[in-house]
């Protein structure tokens, strides 16, 4: 009985070691290309079109995202361009921390510094960043190039939100052609 008491526990903490190390060890594997392909997975239903040619996280990301804890973040080359396929975000780096919260999606930037590139943030001539972060419609990515539906009613809740605390630029030009 003893002999089989140990090997249960010996099994247990095999498993319990084995997450632990997969858990502390998950954001050295996600980069280069197994980074640029979750990216690239994760925008797929987006109106806009994105890439990165690194990731980086913090050591214990999956512990910090469970706990609800600040996560660091360094994303480079990242390009976003809209429906149209024109630059609407440019960055050779962007550094963060930030928190996420799965039920209901909640992210908070708590800090961030994005350097050397360029934002588009409107213009009356294409498609701007924010048309790049609507889903496809159901009439598929060509939709995207047609103008955003109103904005829900005040009073109901959406299913994410994004808040923004801190943002610093660094070398980045900035497009800001609004309508007349």
């Amino acid at each position: 009985m003893k002999r089989r008491a140990r090997r249960i526990v010996g099994v247990i903490m095999d498993a319990l070691s084995s997450a632990l190390l997969a858990a502390t060890l998950s954001p050295l594997a996600v980069r280069g290309r197994v980074a640029r392909w979750l990216f690239s997975r994760a925008t797929d239903s987006l109106c806009g079109f994105y890439s990165v040619s690194d990731v980086r996280l913090g050591r214990s990301t999956l512990f910090a995202l469970a706990s609800g804890r600040p996560v660091h973040l360094v994303l480079r080359n990242l390009q976003v361009t809209g429906p149209d396929r024109r630059p609407v975000l440019a960055a050779q780096e962007i550094q963060a921390v930030i928190v996420v919260q799965i039920l209901p999606l909640r992210i908070t930037i708590v800090d961030a510094t994005a350097s050397t590139g360029l934002w588009r943030l409107a213009s009356t001539s294409g498609t701007s960043l924010a048309d790049s972060f609507r889903p496809i419609p159901a009439g598929g990515r060509g939709m995207c190039l047609r103008p955003a539906p109103r904005m829900q009613a005040p009073g109901r809740r959406s299913i994410a939100a994004l808040r923004i605390g801190r943002l610093q630029f660094r070398d980045i030009s900035f497009d800001l052609d609004f309508p007349d």
